[in-house]
């Protein structure tokens, strides 16, 4: 073999070598964790469920936004599980609010209608992306989370 050609075997060698380190290619499964549901829970200062005991109707909530002047409305559902009862449940928020903050309506009656305002930030390092709750603040507050079943708590003073 020549000179050349063992120079070029080498390059070709190191250059093969080079590829298969994690420096070119990553060493991971890629991996995608969408937004997470938003769990919300309208209660009251003894925080009593004010869906569970009437004082709002599941029937009569509504959720939406704007898209510029035009309103959309968002899909959620009220849910029960053993422990809970009248959990407001909504993957559509979350995903409207990536990299956005977003101002959501939660119509509860004719009265009363609640700003929810949410933004999810989108992180990714070499190897995932995940979407974490970046701002999630009720009527300009910031949302208070239960420690009981860590949904976001809606807090009415009813007037007595």
């Amino acid at each position: 073999m020549t000179k050349r050609t063992i120079i070029i075997l080498t390059m070709i060698s190191f250059l093969l070598i080079g590829i298969q380190s994690c420096e070119f290619f990553k060493e991971c499964d890629e991996c995608f964790t969408p937004p997470q549901p938003i769990f919300m829970k309208i209660i009251d200062s003894y925080e009593n469920n004010l869906l569970s005991t009437g004082i709002y109707s599941k029937d009569s909530l509504k959720l939406y936004f704007f898209d510029g002047s035009q309103k959309k409305n968002v899909e959620f559902v009220v849910t029960t599980n053993s422990q809970q009862p009248d959990i407001i449940v909504s993957s559509d928020m979350a995903w409207f609010s990536i990299n956005l903050k977003t101002d959501f309506y939660l119509y509860l009656n004719k009265f009363d209608t609640d700003t929810l305002t949410l933004e999810i930030e989108q992180k990714s390092d070499d190897c995932c992306t995940s979407h974490p709750i970046k701002t999630f603040a009720i009527n300009g507050k910031t949302a208070t989370i239960s420690s009981v079943d860590y949904t976001f708590l809606i807090k009415k003073s009813l007037g007595k």
